[in-house]
Formats: C-alpha cells, structure tokens, sequence
C-alpha cells in the first residue's frame, strides 16, 4: 500500500514539474512573434505548441474549469464581434479573428487561470521573473549579433516596445520588492531592468517604468513620505545618469534623439507630439469611426480594410502624408474594441478587465498590489497601442483571476 501512495506521490511529482516547465516556456515564448514553423504556405507561431501541451496537461488532469460568470463577458465580446460581420469587407479575416479571441480566452486565459490552483501564487509569480531574467540576459549575450542600426534589440518580439510591454509583470513583481524592503533580492532585477532599457531603447519602457514607480509611491505605506522623497530624487538621479551614459556612447538613439528634441523645442508639446509619429493621427481617427459605428463596428479584424477603402471620409487636418493613418491599425484597444466590435463587444472587453480588478483587490496586499499595478500599467500602455489580442496581456488577466482563485480555495 505504501509503495503506491509512494509511486502516485512521485507521478504526481513528475506532472507538477512538466507543468511548471512548459509555464515557464509558455511564458517565455508568448511574444515570440518573430518565430513560427513553416508548413508550405501555412504557418503556426511557436509560441502556441507549449500552450497547447498546457492544456492538453490540464485537460487530462481534470484540471480545467470556466466560470459562468467570465462566460458571460466573454460571450458578450464574441456577439459583438458577430453582429459586427455586418459591416466588414473581409469575412476570412474577421472569422480569424474570431477563432483568435476564442483561443485567447478558452486556452491562453484559461490555462493560465487553471495552473495557479495547481502551485502556489508566489511559485507562479516566480516563474514570470525566471522568465525575463533568462530573456533579458539572452538579449544581453546576442545584443552584439541581433541589435538594429539604431543600437536596439526585440529578441524574439515583433518590435522593441512590445518586449517592454511583456514586460510589464516582471517590472511590477520585481519593483514591488523595493517597496516591500526587500532590496537584497531586488538588485539583479534593477540591473536588468535598466539593461532592457538600454537593450531596446523604448519610449514605451520609460512610460512603463515611470507608471509603475509612481503607483508604487502613491499607493504604499511602508515606506514614509520623507523617505518616498530622497527615493524620487535617487531614481530620478538614476535615470539622468543612464541618460547621460547612452547618450555618450551613441547620442543618435531613440531616447537620446526624443529627449534632446523636447528639451529644445520652443514647444514641447508640439514636441511630445511630433515624437509620437502617426500615433497621435491613428487615435484621432480610431476616435471618428468608433462614433460612426458606435453600435456595430467595422468588423472584428477589418478596420484596417475599412480606413483604407472609406479613410477619405474623415478629415484629419494638419498632418503630413508621412504620418497618415489611413489603412494603420488602431491607437488604443479600447476604441480598436469599439470599433471593430461595436458597443457590444466593448462591455464585455471592459467587464474582463474590471472583474479581474475586482478579484485581485481581494487578495492579500502582497499580490494584490503588484497586481493591480501591473493590469493598471498594462492599460496605459495599450492606451497607446493595438491589438487586443497580445498573448501575454490574456495571459497575465487568467494569472491575475487564478491567483485569486487560488487564495479563495485556500481561504476555504
């Protein structure tokens, strides 16, 4: 009898490993734009293949579960979306979308959400900062090999910047740490977190930083306001001194280039909005179709069809060709929700997001803040961008929803 409670134990063992091994690569690869396998004309993202065997774990494990209630937003979401084919132009890539959002929710989501009752939260968490400490050294060892004219690096994301907002757990875990006074453990992720700036040179990075750091000073206790203080002024000392170091060795990079022109300029905010290219323009115009088909969009995946065929319509003054944003995906997922989906699929978009807001306020202060930093830091930087299909963001919403349901059957 001792020998099979001891062989189950073991087996048992042996599962919680490979799960918590293709989590770690699962993670790892979820912006792995740039790697695909190839199958004639037909391809499939790599990242996808350790997802799948994380389901396919969780399923044999009877490990899987939905909640009638996130159903319901996501259906809401999915209504949206088929009312929506109404107006599209493009029936194949909007049932692509489809079946994404579908994927999105029933696989990524879901097995994220179902791992976090198998291991502890903190383990979960860990994994996410194991993850970007070995993709940040990577980066590092192959900067000399893969870095761009511009002295810039993505690994394996489709450009910088999505990197950075990748990112953006591993930034709130590890700075919480600080702020937990908890700096011994906190060193190598400092370091790291000012080689991905240096590594990718992202505009969006800073925002992502600056926004993480000025949550945690807002939002702590532990730490006093004198004290919050002369922190300000260090990190601030901090990043004027890794400014000055990059600007040196190659002062023609990004952020060295954005910089100095705002601080010259007569104006800076025509500055701040000369450096934002044609995002700006794609906002604006993300803005005037999502009032137009404000109750049925242009069809999931079709607004880039829609501006370039009706873009002529909408009039944006005073901007150069070079920054038109006619036939360009949306600025901000919210209005790229409203306008592809139409008010339909963005209550139910939203009602995700506040419901994970919801559950991560309920659980103890030590995951709940870096939490909901994290899933507040991600709406600001998706204010100023597309796609409301990045894999690590419905990652991180089933991480942030199963950590709570973690803590809840624990509680029980």
């Amino acid at each position: 009898m001792d020998q099979k409670v001891r062989l189950r134990d073991h087996h048992y063992l042996q599962e919680m490993s490979l799960t918590s091994i293709l989590i770690f690569i699962s993670v790892t690869l979820l912006g792995a734009d740039k790697l695909n396998l190839s199958f004639g004309n037909a391809g499939i993202k790599l990242s996808l293949i350790p997802l799948a065997l994380l389901f396919a774990i969780l399923i044999l494990n009877k490990s899987i579960s939905y909640s009638k209630k996130e159903i319901s937003y996501f259906s809401l979401l999915i209504l949206g979306a088929l009312i929506s084919f109404y107006n599209t132009s493009n029936i194949p890539i909007s049932i692509g979308y489809v079946l994404w959002m579908c994927i999105n929710y029933g696989i990524i989501y879901t097995s994220f959400r179902c791992s976090c009752l198998l291991f502890r939260p903190e383990k979960l968490i860990n994994i996410y900062i194991y993850s970007f400490r070995l993709q940040i050294f990577l980066s590092l060892l192959l900067y000399p090999i893969l870095s761009t004219e511009d002295g810039r690096i993505s690994l394996f994301y489709y450009e910088p910047s999505y990197f950075s907002m990748a990112a953006i757990p591993y930034i709130s875990f590890s700075l919480y740490k600080i702020f937990d006074q908890n700096i011994k453990t906190s060193k190598i992720d400092l370091f790291l977190i000012l080689s991905l700036l240096f590594l990718t040179k992202s505009a969006n990075l800073i925002l992502i930083i600056l926004s993480t750091l000025s949550i945690f000073f807002i939002s702590t206790k532990k730490i006093s306001f004198v004290q919050k203080i002369f922190s300000f002024i260090a990190i601030t000392v901090a990043l004027s001194v890794f400014y000055l170091i990059i600007n040196n060795l190659n002062p023609h990079n990004l952020i060295s280039y954005t910089l100095n022109n705002i601080l010259n300029s007569d104006s800076k905010l025509d500055a701040i909005l000369d450096r934002t290219g044609n995002r700006w323009p794609r906002l604006l115009l993300a803005l005037q179709v999502s009032i137009d088909h404000f109750f049925i969009g242009v069809g999931p995946g079709n607004y880039r069809n829609y501006t370039d065929t009706f873009g002529s319509i909408y009039s944006i003054s005073d901007i150069p060709a070079i920054f038109s944003p006619i036939g360009l995906p949306a600025v901000n997922i919210w209005l790229e929700v409203l306008a592809e989906n139409g008010i339909l699929g963005l209550i139910g978009f939203s009602c995700i997001i506040l419901i994970t807001f919801k559950n991560i306020r309920k659980t103890p202060p030590h995951l709940a803040t870096p939490l909901s930093c994290a899933l507040l830091v991600f709406m600001i930087s998706l204010f100023f961008e597309s796609s409301y299909l990045r894999l690590y963001f419905w990652a991180f919403l089933g991480l942030a929803n199963g950590i709570f349901l973690n803590v809840i059957r624990t509680q029980e």
